[in-house]
């Protein structure tokens, strides 16, 4: 007896569409999707967190900077760079935050004068000195500093 192929078609339909959810938003969505630059686009602050000890001297091990992009009405996008608590953040206006420069998965903001890219990883990228530092979410950063950890 022959059996027909359409049961086997419609396995791996379902297992098709199983695998692109998982991907699309589970666990593995980070993979697909630029959650760094998907922040940006929607306005939602993130954090760039420079490492320690200093591998920059443009960054000092310590500080906290909160990147936020905002639409203005005629100059496109503003970008808002605050360091740790001050109280004016600067701002930049003319900037587009969908900007990508030797790859469609890097993106970049700036700080001051100095440029990092980044990808979906959150590891910000300072051209000819190498990762500098970590993004991440303002709510991610609070929760890890209410668990410090202690040594004895």
């Amino acid at each position: 007896m022959r059996t027909t192929g359409r049961p086997r078609k419609l396995i791996a339909g379902a297992l098709m569409v199983g695998v692109s959810a998982a991907l699309l938003f589970g666990p593995y969505r980070k993979f697909v999707v630029n959650e760094w630059r998907e922040r940006a686009l929607s306005g939602q602050p993130f954090l760039f967190i420079p490492d320690c000890p200093n591998v920059s001297p443009d960054f000092k091990c310590g500080d906290r900077y909160t990147i936020e992009y905002r639409r203005a009405d005629d100059k496109g996008w503003c970008l808002r760079v605050l360091r740790n608590d001050e109280q004016t953040p600067s701002e930049t206006c003319g900037v587009d935050p969908d900007a990508s420069d030797f790859s469609r998965s890097w993106r970049h903001f700036a700080i001051g004068k100095v440029q990092l890219d980044y990808s979906w990883r959150g590891r910000p990228l300072l051209r000819g000195t190498g990762y500098v530092g970590w993004l991440t979410t303002p709510e991610d950063y609070a929760d890890r500093l209410s668990r410090k950890l202690s040594v004895r």
